[in-house]
């Protein structure tokens, strides 16, 4: 790790403490960071801006993965099919496509490469929304 509190934070994972707790809400965090991000959920506040298109951000890494939309930037590559990828995020996805794993439906026995995309499948089963409306529960 970088530094100790990069180690502390990870450390917190395993053990589970939480000690940075919103002010406003329930919610407790590893790290004084994600309460910092976490709290302006509370008061939307976005301080970061896209120069190309003035799209504002909560965190300056979502940012700097938007702003690669506007470049081409595309920094990540697959090591197997030389694919680019404007995040890790994205890479990390678009490598499940080349793992041998398959998750299978239990009630269907469809397969899929990724546990997101089972998921979504299985929905289909349980007629179980991805969206749905605050105001009423449809």
């Amino acid at each position: 790790y970088k530094n100790k509190g990069h180690l502390t934070a990870h450390v917190r994972t395993h053990t589970g403490e939480t000690p940075f707790a919103c002010d406003v809400c329930p919610a407790k965090f590893i790290n004084r960071s994600k309460l910092k991000y976490h709290f302006r959920t509370h008061t939307d506040e976005k301080p970061y801006t896209c120069d190309y298109c003035k799209a504002k951000f909560r965190r300056n890494s979502d940012l700097n993965i938007h702003v690669r939309l506007h470049t081409g930037e595309t920094p990540y590559s697959c090591d197997i099919c030389q694919a680019t990828f404007t995040s890790r995020n994205k890479l990390n996805y678009h490598s499940a496509t080349h793992r041998e794993v398959v998750y299978s439906c239990d009630e269907c026995q469809a397969t899929f490469k990724t546990k997101v995309h089972l998921n979504n499948h299985v929905r289909t089963h349980t007629r179980e929304s991805t969206f749905s409306c605050d105001q009423c529960q449809a």
